[in-house]
């Protein structure tokens, strides 16, 4: 098959070669330059007195062109050469068309280009050739295999010279294999980011969905939802429902407590731990985040949303002057917790801050909640649900609650349940850093409970050992800054 490809090239480049001598050799005589190109076209012998003036019937008899005899001579030969070529691509097609044959089926391409062009002017010059020789050719020119290869019956010049390109492509698609499989691959990867994409944030919305829910009052509790005064935080557009409680005691309040509510949850939800930081001599401001309860907001937006949420409530507890306190603590549960040791790295200007049941970052809280869902086939979404959260969130998705606590000096109590589930505690959460932290003014406290369960005693009231705990964490912490 490779001596074929030889012998195939060897006859087109000859032929090139002859042509050109002959267009010398022919001078000024277009027509019969342009004669000899359809011949070649053709891939038949076609006799000059073949070419008939416009008009004329085919039968007629015609004076024959006035040649040279070596050009007539010449003139056969090429021919003769162009039909052995012919035969042997033919041939070739035959044994295997998917290597000589498209070797010379892309040379002979080359030539379908000018047949319109050259069949015009031809005829512009008051010459025609026959349509018994143009089907001629081109039934020679149709064989079975090539009409495979190109994928059409071509029933004239124009038809063939508009699919020409068609047939390149194709040509082009077997030669070149190795682009045609680069191309390939880099459309399925667009179109698989293009999918995941679009699956990350269908997910993603889902999860962070608006939550609207309430809590139901305890009577014991009735006053201290009386004596609380409701606040409207603007938070980048949002209307943020703010919840004040004022201590009982102004003047021997130790300060306020910013208080950021978990998951699901809003400034209700947090009630009876309110109500004995309240006992204890502080005062509290809470809020729900953006989508849930009482805030306004279509969805929570994502995970990093509390932090944004807080920047905005600690602006707005600033224009109140810190409604008359001096001392300005920070506490969160579960998200909130995040959100707390990550206003760090922005600093904020506060005494001390409490995480409880905190996540490390929002990637690890995301892939956790994903990958109890869904299983280990979460990870392989991850660059994808990094990207969604990076257009969502920007630099903020950056922070991570252990790096913003060693980078701060100020105190910082985590407090996390043994049996947390939700946030476990050799996983996603800010105590599973406690390697990273290297700061001298972070405290640990371990509860044996679980994520929600450490905040509580067994008759529903808070844990009153816990908020002893850190009543007293934060009664040191503010003596040391003092």
């Amino acid at each position: 098959m490779f001596c074929q490809i030889q012998r195939c090239y060897r006859a087109a480049h000859g032929m090139g070669i002859q042509v050109q001598r002959l267009a010398f050799r022919c001078g000024t005589d277009h027509r019969l330059h342009k004669a000899v190109q359809i011949c070649l076209i053709i891939c038949e012998f076609v006799h000059m007195d073949h070419v008939l003036p416009v008009g004329q019937a085919a039968g007629a008899a015609v004076a024959p062109l006035v040649v040279e005899k070596h050009v007539q001579t010449l003139l056969q030969q090429i021919v003769g050469k162009f039909v052995v070529f012919f035969c042997e691509f033919t041939q070739s097609v035959e044994d295997d068309h998917r290597s000589a044959a498209i070797f010379c089926l892309e040379i002979l391409i080359k030539q379908f280009f000018p047949v319109k062009t050259l069949i015009i002017a031809f005829r512009s010059a008051g010459f025609q050739l026959p349509d018994d020789v143009l089907k001629l050719g081109f039934k020679l020119l149709l064989c079975q295999d090539m009409k495979r290869m190109v994928g059409a019956k071509f029933h004239n010049t124009y038809s063939l010279i508009i699919q020409r390109k068609v047939v390149i492509m194709m040509i082009s698609a077997k030669k070149f294999n190795w682009k045609r499989i680069s191309c390939i691959i880099i459309a399925f990867f667009i179109l698989f980011s293009a999918v995941s994409l679009v699956v990350t944030k269908v997910i993603y919305d889902s999860i962070f969905s608006r939550y609207d829910d309430s809590v139901a009052v305890p009577d014991q509790l009735s006053q201290l939802v009386d004596s609380r005064s409701i606040h409207k935080v603007d938070s980048d557009g949002t209307e943020l429902a703010g919840y004040f409680y004022p201590a009982d005691d102004h003047a021997a309040a130790h300060g306020l407590i910013v208080l950021v509510p978990g998951f699901h949850a809003g400034g209700d939800s947090y009630l009876w731990q309110i109500q004995s930081l309240v006992d204890y001599g502080w005062a509290v401001f809470t809020f729900d985040v953006t989508g849930t309860f009482r805030s306004g907001g279509e969805d929570q937006v994502g995970f990093p949303q509390p932090l944004l949420d807080l920047k905005s409530v600690l602006k707005y507890v600033e224009n109140c002057g810190n409604f008359g306190y001096n001392n300005i603590v920070l506490m969160g549960h579960s998200q909130g917790g995040y959100a707390v040791c990550c206003a760090l790295a922005q600093e904020q200007d506060v005494a001390a801050v409490v995480c409880i049941s905190g996540v490390n970052s929002a990637m690890e809280a995301v892939m956790h909640m994903s990958s109890d869902a869904i299983g280990p086939i979460a990870y392989g979404n991850y660059g994808y649900l990094w990207l969604y959260q990076r257009m969502l969130f920007g630099d903020t998705l950056q922070l991570q609650a252990a790096e913003a606590i060693d980078q701060s000096d100020v105190p910082v109590l985590l407090v996390h349940g043994t049996m947390d589930e939700q946030v476990p505690m050799d996983k996603c959460s800010v105590i599973s850093h406690r390697e990273e932290i290297t700061s001298t003014q972070v405290e640990y406290l371990l509860c044996p409970a679980g994520h929600t369960d450490l905040l509580y005693d067994a008759d529903g009231t808070a844990n009153d050992a816990l908020m002893e705990s850190i009543q007293d964490f934060l009664l040191r912490s503010l003596a040391q800054t003092s």
